[in-house]
Parts: structure tokens; C-alpha cells; sequence
């Protein structure tokens, strides 16, 4: 999927302008190491950066985070949740490369990746996010209940079923 591609589905029915708007925020990711194209980070002019199922998926969530004006580096620790969840065998086939310092542990990790399979399927997918008082960390729980969305009227509740939903793509 190419950013154009990406940029089309998260902003469906928005204005032109939107849909630049996304377009260089998406590229700001990837300046700042957030997002990272299949085909390398910078390719040379007239190339189409490209991003696999995977990072398709963690730009469309980082997408609805940013309505709720989260800071960089609470982005940096969603962009780590999607990174440390990333099947290994991805990983070596690809450009993106592994993280050196992983932000979960590998239950936590396998968790998320059962949610977003889950999500994938239009079952009920939820994720909280708690940004700590400092604002340099979060908490993240999952669920698949919707009473979980009632329990946490102090975070940030991302449906990853709709979410995933804007993108109609497979994530695993």
C-alpha cells in the first residue's frame, strides 16, 4: 500500500486538503522513525514509499490517536506496541528491522497480536491507552468486551475493529 493509498482510506469523503494534511503527517512519521516503508525510509524522488499490512495498520491507529493530541513520544510507544508484535519472520524479510529495546513483553505482545486478528475479523477489539502523568509512558490494556469501554472513562478507548475497518485490509 502506498501512502497516497493510505492517505485516501483514512480520510474517505474529506477534502483535498485533509488529505494532504495526512499525507505529510504520515511522512513526518517516517522522518522521525515512527512509520517505517518497506522500501526504506528514503528512496530517492519518485519513488513510492510502500508499507506492508502490518504498518499499514499501526499508521491507521496512530491516525485516530492523534485526534486526541497525543504527544510524540506517547506515538513512539504505540509505533513500539505494533513493532514488538510484529511476526519475527516479517521482520527479518523486511526493511523495517527489529527494535533494540522492546517495549513489551512477549505476552503482552501476543496479546495485541490476538486482538488485532481479532479486529481483523469485525469481532469486538478494544485498546486503552493511560499516558503517564509525565507524558513519556503508557499503560495499554486490551479487550474484547464492551462494558471494558464504560470501565475506563479516564483513557483513551481506540475501537481497533473500526479502525482497521477504514483500511479493509488483512493485518496478519
Amino acid at each position: 500500500m502506498t501512502l497516497s493509498d493510505l492517505s485516501k482510506k483514512l480520510c474517505s469523503g474529506q477534502s483535498p486538503d485533509e488529505l494532504l494534511k495526512a499525507s505529510r503527517k504520515i511522512q513526518n512519521w517516517v522522518t522521525d522513525g515512527i512509520v517505517l516503508p518497506v522500501t526504506g525510509k528514503n528512496e530517492g524522488r519518485g519513488v513510492h514509499r510502500r508499507y506492508d499490512q502490518h504498518e499499514a495498520c499501526k499508521i491507521a491507529v496512530l491516525f485516530e490517536a492523534t485526534r486526541f493530541k497525543l504527544p510524540g513520544v506517547i506515538l513512539q510507544e504505540l509505533s513500539g506496541l505494533f513493532d514488538d508484535s510484529r511476526p519475527i519472520d516479517a521482520v527479518l524479510q523486511s526493511k523495517i528491522g527489529v527494535r533494540k529495546e522492546p517495549s513489551l513483553k512477549k505476552q503482552v505482545a501476543s496479546e495485541f497480536n490476538e486482538l488485532l486478528k481479532r479486529a481483523n475479523t469485525d469481532k469486538s477489539a478494544y485498546m486503552s491507552v493511560i499516558p503517564s502523568d509525565d507524558d513519556r509512558s503508557i499503560q495499554v490494556s486490551f479487550s474484547s468486551d464492551e462494558k471494558f469501554i464504560r470501565n475506563n472513562s479516564s483513557a483513551i478507548v481506540l475501537n481497533l475493529t473500526k479502525i482497521l475497518s477504514t483500511l479493509s485490509i488483512d493485518n496478519t
